[in-house]
């Protein structure tokens, strides 16, 4: 029994001796170097940390020595969803010095994109509950980004085998309540993959051609709102396809079909006529939902732009000078009319093809502003458009009305003078009416046979 413990108390001063002889980590900690301890279980969190950070590389320093430190061939680090899921393997190389190892690790990692678009929180993947919220903010925040494929992580913690069926009910019924879904979306395929307590989310949308994300399209809340949105869009796009969500307000197709008459008619920057307005209305979710408006141009975008540039030029030359040499509203109106009348002649060919629905491309060019402005030769459209134009960047309030005068198709403007609404007509100004055309009055409207359109009644002209 003595001998046994002396054995035991001689084996303790042998280790303590020994130990001893070597460096501790406190006492290389005091020359500033700083060492950890080897584990699978570092290894693993160390990679995870770099591969959410995004940095290739990242350096460890161990006490202890190379033999100590596990082979990464066993791949006891593959661990947690990150590792298993976006690292496709690592190097290591090491520097073995007295009592540590500095191990340089790098990170190889596949799918990099779609790790770095998985919403955050802190430092970890977000983590989304299996429920409508969280389900609405996954595709949300694929839609946000237009993502063409997303991953998001869904709490797993009760390892449920209805999740895949709970997910795929509340993702069709998604489709059906979101208003921008409907807009955005063609198609959507989803698959869900466990990794312990979380499952993982992979969307792989199909988006509809040219469509815009949510924050981008503009909201209205009412009809002449919307028609002088869609016309604004027409102008600064030259005709591409108007997107506007609607909140609250519900039209009818006539309806709709007359607001955008009204806004073809007023889109006065455009340097061509359309000949036809087409809308595609997408699903809502009760309150709102978009509407996509277009115009039949028999021009490209890319072919109007020398032409929208030209235009534009001339309105700002004309509206310049205007501003430069009057005060007051009502001078700049004048002004504007007389610029109008001294740059445009009517045209009468264009005006008998008009009566005889025979009208050519190059027509439709010169029923517009670019015809009255640039070209010099217009009918009543081209001086309403133009005289609109002119008014609209002295940020003076017109607008281009449609009719009939005498009961022959017509065109020309209402203007808003201190409260009050005025009619010009530029055309009828420039073929011997004079100034007579400039700002008169319903009274005269109607003594002059003047009929406002029907979808004027928008803005309570008919």
């Amino acid at each position: 029994m003595r001998k046994s413990v002396k054995l035991f108390l001689l084996l303790i001063v042998f280790a303590l001796l020994s130990a001893g002889c070597g460096v501790s980590r406190e006492k290389l900690a005091e020359k500033g170097i700083y060492t950890e301890i080897y584990s699978p279980e570092l290894l693993a969190k160390r990679i995870e940390t770099a591969a959410l950070k995004g940095e290739e590389s990242f350096r460890v320093t161990y006490y202890g020595e190379i033999s100590d430190l596990e082979d990464l061939a066993d791949m006891t680090w593959e661990t947690g969803y990150v590792n298993n899921r976006y690292v496709d393997y690592i190097e290591a190389e090491y520097k073995e010095f007295d009592e540590y190892v500095i191990a340089d690790y790098k990170v190889h990692l596949m799918e990099k994109e779609l790790l770095d678009g998985m919403p955050r929180n802190g430092d970890a993947i977000a983590v989304h509950m299996p429920d409508q919220q969280g389900l609405d903010n996954c595709v949300t925040d694929m839609m946000e980004r237009r993502a063409e494929c997303a991953r998001y992580l869904l709490d797993n913690s009760s390892r449920s085998e209805e999740l895949y069926d709970a997910v795929n009910e509340i993702l069709y019924d998604y489709q059906n309540r979101s208003y921008v879904y409907s807009y955005m979306v063609d198609n959507l395929s989803w698959t869900i993959t466990s990794y312990d307590d979380v499952a993982e989310l992979e969307l792989a949308p199909v988006y509809r051609d040219n469509v815009k994300i949510p924050g981008e399209l503009p909201r209205v809340s009412s009809m002449t709102e919307y028609v002088e949105t869609v016309s604004g869009l027409w102008n600064q796009n030259l005709g591409a396809a108007a997107d506007v969500v609607l909140e609250g307000i519900f039209p009818t197709e006539d309806e709709l079909f007359a607001a955008l008459m009204i806004a073809e008619a007023n889109s006065a920057l455009l340097p061509c006529e359309a000949e036809h307005v087409s809308y595609v209305k997408y699903p809502g979710d009760g309150e709102r939902y978009v509407i996509s408006a277009e115009l039949d141009i028999s021009m490209t975008g890319e072919e109007m732009a020398p032409m929208g540039r030209e235009l534009r030029d001339k309105v700002t030359e004309a509206a310049a000078e205007i501003m430069a040499e009057e005060d007051d509203d009502e001078a700049r109106l004048r002004a504007a009319y007389r610029a109008v009348l001294k740059a445009a002649r009517y045209d009468d060919d264009i005006a008998d093809a008009t009566k005889e629905e025979n009208i050519t491309d190059e027509m439709r060019i010169l029923r517009s502003a670019y015809g009255a402005l640039v070209e010099g030769n217009t009918v009543c459209v081209g001086y309403a458009k133009a005289y609109k134009a002119i008014c609209d960047y002295m940020g003076l309030d017109c607008m281009v009305i449609n009719g009939k005068q005498d009961d022959v198709g017509h065109a020309w403007n209402g203007v808003w003078l201190d409260g009050e609404l005025y009619y010009v007509d530029c055309t009828y100004g420039d073929t011997g009416g004079g100034s007579g055309y400039f700002l008169f009055s319903g009274e005269k409207l109607e003594f002059r046979d003047y009929v406002i359109d029907e979808e004027y009644g928008l803005y309570g002209l008919a």
